[in-house]
């Protein structure tokens, strides 16, 4: 490890443990957001999560577009505060474009989170996103679709998301409890109770019933 790479991790950990952030702290991220090491880039991602949007967008945008899909995931997670309609049109590109699963994951979810901030949702969009769904093989990517479909006002994907806790896969199970979880409001709550008492009397994974038994204490 060089001297700058030191230099540049003194940084980023002094600044992970920083609760405000100053102009000159928005300098060094900006630098350390050039990083050539991956994982300070993923980590002023991170950090700039809580940094003033007028400060952090820019150098999220520009993150989101990382050749390293740990940190374009990462970016597109910390986008998920913002109330601009760039980083909105940004991330639908992304949800639409990027070959990463995990990247598209964290996309959707901010996705939905800007537009439900900026009132962008619109017909032609919610037929994009059913579109999406049908030609999508991935299932975790549906999930993170379902969640965002029913917080925007399609409230009959909350069925989609209460059949994929029968899902094959114990981490699709895993997701669709934190989604149900994500959703959960006083017109659902007894509907995604009772589906989560009813997997947990025939669950084995011992993650899942981790989740259910945690979400069931919250609901």
């Amino acid at each position: 490890m060089n001297a700058d790479t030191i230099d540049e991790w003194r940084h980023i950990v002094k600044l992970e443990s920083k609760e405000g952030y100053s102009v000159e702290d928005v300098r060094v991220l900006s630098k350390l957001a050039q990083s050539a090491d991956s994982e300070i880039r993923l980590r002023t991602a991170e950090v700039l999560v809580a940094v003033a949007p007028e400060w952090s967008e820019s150098l999220l945008i520009g993150l989101s577009k990382d050749n390293d899909e740990l940190v374009r995931a990462s970016a597109c997670d910390s986008l998920g505060i913002s109330e601009n309609v760039e980083v909105y049109s940004l991330l639908k590109e992304i949800v639409l474009r990027d070959t990463s699963l995990l990247v598209k994951n964290y996309a959707i979810l901010s996705m939905v989170d800007v537009a439900l901030k900026i009132n962008a949702v619109s017909k032609e969009w919610f037929e994009i996103l059913e579109q999406v769904i049908c030609q999508e093989s991935e299932e975790l990517i549906k999930i993170s679709f379902y969640r965002g479909l029913y917080l925007l006002g399609k409230i009959e994907y909350l069925d989609n998301l209460v059949k994929e806790l029968k899902n094959g896969v114990y981490q699709n199970r895993c997701a669709a409890i934190n989604m149900l979880e994500d959703i959960h409001n006083s017109e659902n709550k007894e509907i995604i109770k009772s589906a989560l008492v009813d997997l947990k009397k025939t669950e084995f994974s011992a993650a899942v019933l981790y989740d259910i038994n945690r979400v069931l204490l919250n609901l």
